[in-house]
């Protein structure tokens, strides 16, 4: 069952993701090298060469730095499999609805994958759920948007 909406589920699941991966012993170092085409041998400036020292760590490459980064994270915990999605009152941070849940792997890469297909032009957009009807007041396609037009819901 999906408790708390799907998209902030989505988003912390996201957050987990992204946590595990850049602590795992497999950070593809090369592969963030190349694909923003970095040279790892690229000599630091002063002024970041100092700072880096000022942490404690002595770096005089991009690579450098990137091997302090690994070496930092491996010190690092795993996120938990249980994860809490908390809504708060911004004024006081008093709490409004907390659900709990495990993180599903398969789920959330399923619904990566439906996103990609869409911005990949594998697939048609689609339309928004009768209780997210709402939504479409606020958005920029409305005027042109074909479901508008075949329904008085939005």
């Amino acid at each position: 069952m999906i408790y708390g909406n799907i998209c902030h589920r989505l988003q912390l699941m996201c957050y987990k993701y992204l946590w595990d991966s850049s602590i795992s012993e497999k950070f593809p170092a090369e592969n963030f090298f190349s694909y923003f085409d970095l040279n790892p041998d690229f000599l630091l400036s002063d002024d970041v060469k100092r700072y880096i020292s000022s942490i404690g760590f002595n770096a005089q490459t991009f690579g450098d730095v990137m091997k302090f980064y690994k070496i930092t994270c491996h010190t690092l915990s795993r996120s938990q499999e249980q994860l809490i999605l908390r809504y708060e009152l911004q004024e006081d941070h008093s709490l409004l609805e907390e659900y709990q849940f495990s993180y599903d792997a398969q789920w959330f890469k399923g619904q990566i994958q439906e996103a990609l297909s869409f911005w990949l032009g594998a697939r048609e957009p689609k339309y928004v759920t009768e209780e997210e009807g709402w939504k479409c007041k606020f958005c920029k396609f409305a005027p042109s948007c074909p479901k508008i037009a075949s329904t008085s819901r939005c």
